[in-house]
């Protein structure tokens, strides 16, 4: 009985030893770690070399398989960045070079279809991607974005950083927009003085710019003459609005409008991005009153953020203002006539007035603004949008006749211009009572009566005496 039971013991201690053995004899696997990888997105790692290595010594080898070996022939032929050496090992060969990373990258993207298929390959979750249980070797990762991830080395673990993320602007509207009256964004459009602008600020954030953390962004914007009351609206990131507390402003003495962004917190994490998202939109919206000072006006926009500086990506939008001339002319001889006298319509049949620099229209004609003609027959009437309009002369030159309609003026992103000719009044007077000769007719008649009542007078007399 005793001798079974130190049987049992012995079989089970060599047992446990083989057990915590095995590890030993497994063969040692490498993993890979790609982060700020971009969600949604396919990463591969392609072994390009075998890997052996022992603390900081490390040696690669490459492996023909067969004589028709296409990649064997890239790696010997010209313009390898590699250099292959048989080794004692038929078909083994020792790797080398001394080309740089990014020309081993190139010459590798090239040739990505040699490589045959990938050793791992996952489809990104969130900004980590991890490939495990790989073979030791010299990798070459890629993604869908187009572009190499980087070269790395299992030895037996390696943690890399995709370099492939760029902030810039919004891939639809740029740095800079505006936003219309129904809502969309452009890059141009027309307003009268005295209307209020809406101007959108967007970019693609990322939270890398090649291997540069960022932990800010900068949002630019530079009204030029005509605007005034520049007013910051909302700072969004991902569609959600930021709390004011979330960023800051400055005003520079240019007249520059910056809207700071942090992108991480204190202890270095990122801020928008924690959910599996390495990108975000970031969008700010602004307002400006558009003043008479200029009829042109750009507005320009542009984002900076770590490792970047000046507005070397900046994009400007525009918006103008157009005008109405009017052309007053006799009809006859083209003369030019001043002292006409115009007010405007719109297409709602209100009536323009300009007062201290900004447009409005209102109902009734007292309350238009009214337009002269100067000695060139000329009048401007300004600060319109596109739209069509009606040019009515409420007051014609002397002895001039007014005419009996409006002139139409359509504004298409130009100014306008109203030509309008007068005719002349009649020549022959319409007849007139109470004119010089009823006065002659009837001073006559007067001086007729008199006389006959003086002879009367003087007959009656006469007869009396001479009886």
């Amino acid at each position: 009985m005793k001798t079974a039971k130190r049987l049992c013991s012995v079989l089970v201690v060599t047992l446990m030893v083989l057990v915590m053995s095995i590890p030993a004899f497994a063969a040692e696997t490498g993993s890979i770690t790609v982060t700020n990888a971009t969600t949604g997105k396919i990463y591969a790692a392609y072994k390009v070399f075998d890997l052996t290595y022992n603390g900081d010594n490390v040696t690669y080898t490459y492996t023909k398989t067969g004589a028709s070996d296409f990649l064997y022939d890239a790696l010997t032929a010209s313009g390898s960045p590699f250099t292959l050496k048989a080794t004692t090992n038929a078909d083994v060969y020792n790797v080398s070079t001394s080309a740089s990373a990014n020309d081993i990258a190139a010459w590798l993207n090239t040739h990505v279809a040699l490589l045959g298929s990938a050793s791992a390959s996952t489809t990104a979750l969130r900004d980590t991607v991890s490939f495990t249980g790989l073979d030791l070797g010299y990798y070459y990762v890629t993604s869908a974005l187009g572009s190499t991830v980087t070269l790395t080395s299992t030895k037996p673990s390696a943690s890399i950083v995709d370099k492939n993320q760029h902030p810039g602007p919004d891939t639809t509207n740029g740095y800079k927009s505006i936003v219309d009256g129904s809502g969309n964004n452009v890059n141009s459009m027309s307003a009268e003085y005295g209307d209020t602008v809406t101007f959108k600020l967007t970019a693609t954030a990322t939270n890398y710019d090649g291997a540069t953390k960022i932990t800010k962004y900068v949002a630019h914007d530079l009204p030029e003459t005509g605007y005034s009351n520049l007013t910051l609206v909302s700072v969004e990131v991902g569609g959600t609005p930021l709390a004011g507390t979330a960023y800051n402003t400055l005003t520079l003495d240019t007249g520059e409008f910056q809207v700071n962004i942090p992108w991480t917190d204190d202890s270095g994490n990122f801020l928008y991005t924690r959910d599996g998202t390495t990108t975000a939109s970031i969008v700010v919206t602004l307002t400006a009153t558009v003043t008479d000072d200029s009829d042109t006006r750009t507005n320009k926009g542009w984002f900076t953020w770590d490792g970047k500086a000046g507005d070397g990506g900046s994009e400007n939008v525009t918006v103008n203002s157009y005008s109405i001339t009017i052309d007053k002319y006799d009809s006859s001889t083209s003369a030019k006539l001043a002292n006409a006298q115009f007010v405007l319509k719109n297409s709602s049949n209100k009536f323009y007035n300009l007062t201290s620099g900004a447009v409005s229209w209102v109902d009734a004609q007292a309350g238009a603004t009214v337009f002269t003609t100067n000695s060139d027959g000329a009048a401007t009437i300004e600060g319109l949008e596109n739209g069509t309009y009606t040019v009515m002369e409420i007051k014609a030159p002397d002895g001039y006749v007014l005419p009996t309609t409006g002139t139409s003026v359509t504004i298409n992103d130009a100014d306008g211009t109203a030509s309008i000719s007068n005719t002349k009044g009649n020549t022959t007077p319409l007849p007139e009572t109470g004119g010089i000769g009823t006065v002659i007719f009837v001073t006559v008649g007067l001086a007729l009566v008199v006389v006959t009542g003086i002879f009367l007078v003087t007959n009656k007399r006469m007869s009396k005496e001479s009886i």
